[in-house]
């Protein structure tokens, strides 16, 4: 079986989808990701990747000029808003044609495609090729997609199909990769959900200490709140996960308490978008806080809380 993965530029979108493309290729079938040229951490997963849509540099140069905009609007207004012109005014408006291209001539037998990829059940439709959505966190909120159906709408009539409710995001099957305690948005009544867990979980330990973990998304990344937020966990007895900015330097720190905490870097962290994988293969997340003010806890013990935190945290 041929099945292409489809997703938008930046890792954020395409290494979640990493987990199910390996399992497929495992099984022996054939497996390509249609995504914009220049992200070459598609051949360099072992990949056949097929050209289509722009890259994350051309999508911001056109995007910038709405930014003004987005930061005049109350904050619940602003995910809706940012999701429909990204991802479909710019970002599916350039890769649709190309996409359908490169479907049609590789002929797949089932598309994956990401929440943000927005061009991909058009040609899955237009081709009759079925369609799998799968999630690359927590759910992207129906009203996003609510607003970008009005914005994708002329592109599926233009294929001579009716546009569907959602941009047909959830006529199929969702994969939900998100831990459900995290999990903060609902698909339609009558979704087919699958839950994806990403990495096996190692056994917990019952002396391990409970884990934290800490991320403030891709777009986020102040080191001033992250400040705040692990130094709110100074006194708590606890292992702290955190994606940061990957300008930000490791650095030693004290708490209230004269409890000596460490900030441990084993390379540049990820945003959070690669961790799933990256867990997945080492077993160990890049970039870790340690709070703990017990001495019990050693390296043995904090690999296995970093493989258990990282089989649920990975999205």
């Amino acid at each position: 079986m041929r099945v292409l993965f489809s997703c938008t530029a930046g890792e954020g979108h395409f290494r979640p989808l990493l987990p199910l493309a390996r399992a497929f290729a495992a099984a022996g079938d054939d497996v390509a990701f249609a995504t914009t040229a220049d992200t070459a951490a598609v051949e360099s997963s072992g990949f056949r990747h097929l050209p289509a849509g722009i890259g994350t540099v051309e999508v911001n140069a056109r995007f910038a000029p709405k930014r003004e905009q987005v930061a005049a609007m109350p904050p619940h207004e602003r995910r809706p808003f940012v999701f429909t012109w990204r991802f479909a005014e710019i970002d599916a408006r350039a890769k649709i044609d190309e996409l359908h291209a490169a479907a049609s001539a590789w002929a797949p037998d089932l598309i994956v495609y990401e929440s943000a990829d927005l061009s991909a059940p058009i040609v899955a439709a237009s081709l009759g090729v079925p369609a799998v959505h799968h999630g690359f966190g927590r759910m992207v909120p129906v009203d996003a997609f609510a607003l970008a159906a009005e914005s994708t709408a002329p592109l599926w009539r233009a294929r001579g199909l009716e546009p569907p409710p959602l941009n047909g995001a959830f006529e199929g099957v969702y994969i939900d990769i998100c831990p459900p305690s995290f999990q903060t948005n609902l698909p339609p009544a009558g979704t087919q959900v699958e839950l994806l867990r990403p990495v096996s979980a190692a056994p917990q330990s019952a002396t391990d200490p409970p884990t934290v973990y800490v991320t403030l998304g891709t777009a986020f990344n102040d080191l001033a709140l992250f400040r705040v937020l692990l130094g709110a966990l100074a006194d708590v007895d606890c292992a702290v996960i955190a994606t940061r900015p990957r300008s930000a330097r490791s650095r030693r720190t004290r708490s209230s308490s004269a409890t000596s905490r460490r900030t441990r870097s084993c390379r540049a962290a990820p945003r959070r978008s690669d961790m799933a994988d990256r867990g997945r293969r080492s077993r160990r997340w890049p970039t870790v806080f340690r709070c703990s003010s017990s001495p019990r806890v050693r390296t043995s013990s904090r690999t296995r809380t970093h493989a258990r935190s990282s089989a649920w945290l990975g999205c």
